[in-house]
């Protein structure tokens, strides 16, 4: 399964296209999530490799600064993952007020 691309409404922006164009940007998928490949036969047999989780945005107050894959197992659990998809972080900036704006 290959993810598609989704035609966003005129000024909305898919925060993670925006800042990692080329980057895919998976969520959910079988070669990095192991418990994806063992139990979930969906996942393995059709070689998913997804965006389920997006930012969209319509920003005029802010930024987009930063956006990360949150894609790491639980920590001192071997490879125990928290769910069967990857989270993520979007990190916004405030547009600083013009002090003609004040």
């Amino acid at each position: 399964a290959i993810d598609g691309v989704v035609a966003l409404p005129r000024s909305w922006t898919d925060a993670w296209l925006a800042l990692r164009p080329d980057d895919p940007g998976y969520t959910f998928d079988f070669t990095h999530n192991s418990m994806l490949a063992q139990k979930d036969s969906w996942a393995a047999r059709n070689q998913a490799r997804l965006r389920y989780d997006r930012f969209w945005v319509k920003l005029q107050s802010y930024t987009i600064a930063d956006i990360e894959l949150l894609a790491s197992p639980v920590h001192g659990m071997g490879k125990l993952w928290p769910s069967d998809h990857f989270g993520l972080l979007l990190t916004l900036d405030r547009v600083p007020k013009e002090p003609s704006d004040l």
